[in-house]
């Protein structure tokens, strides 16, 4: 397993969710389904962007986000506001927006939609 997507076993609950307009849905349901992802636990957003913009919401340790920081993945406190209210689900504290690390993650057993609500990816490999 990628050590990015390991240190994600370690957190304590993620959800993963992609934005992309319609016109991009076929292609990467496509790419998606390739690579073993399930669509069950939802997380995919069909919006009027111009190109995919995925997400990994995540409650961890600071050392885990420390680690993901130096293997180059920035996440963003969910403590912030902005001017509209709360940044994002406060649900959870990190998030990183990074479309990379989205599809490391799926080829590394992870799928859309969160766990430990729904399974987490040791459980997709039967």
């Amino acid at each position: 397993m990628d050590v990015s997507a390991e240190l994600f076993t370690q957190v304590d609950q993620m959800f993963i969710e992609c934005e992309l307009p319609q016109r991009e849905v076929a292609e990467f349901k496509r790419k998606y389904y390739n690579l073993g992802g399930s669509l069950k636990g939802g997380g995919l957003l069909v919006q009027r962007n111009r190109g995919a913009n995925c997400r990994i919401y995540f409650n961890a340790s600071q050392n885990v986000v420390d680690q993901l920081a130096m293997l180059g993945y920035q996440a963003i406190c969910g403590d912030r506001e902005s001017k509209r209210g709360p940044r994002y689900n406060p649900q959870f504290k990190w998030r990183i927006d990074s479309n990379a690390l989205f599809w490391k993650l799926i080829r590394n057993g992870f799928s859309l939609g969160g766990w430990p609500a729904l399974i987490k990816p040791e459980d997709y490999k039967s």
